[in-house]
């Protein structure tokens, strides 16, 4: 697997993996456990603990009006088995 990965446990409880590369620049992801959502460190862009979408985003500066969208990445999620109370990545799902 050439992933890297960020495995949390949510307010929930319930367990949660997703790439810990930000798809903007490379920066790494972390989970915020005050806010419990996923950060990235470098930008701050904000991305949802349930499905990974980007949920917010910081331009800095000033933008002329032009006429396009901005359309961030998602974080991949991935799928996971706890057997005998390990967890699993299934790289194939």
């Amino acid at each position: 697997m050439k992933d890297e990965v960020i495995i949390f446990i949510d307010k929930n409880n319930e367990i949660r993996i997703f790439s810990s590369i930000c798809p903007h620049f490379g920066g790494e992801i972390y989970f915020d456990y005050k806010k419990d959502l996923l950060r990235c460190k470098w930008h701050d862009w904000k991305f949802s603990k349930v499905d990974g979408k980007c949920t917010s985003f910081n331009i800095k500066g000033q933008l002329k009006d032009y006429s396009f969208d901005v359309k961030p990445n998602n974080l991949k999620e991935f799928r996971f088995n706890i057997i005998d109370d390990k967890i699993y990545l299934d790289i194939n799902g």
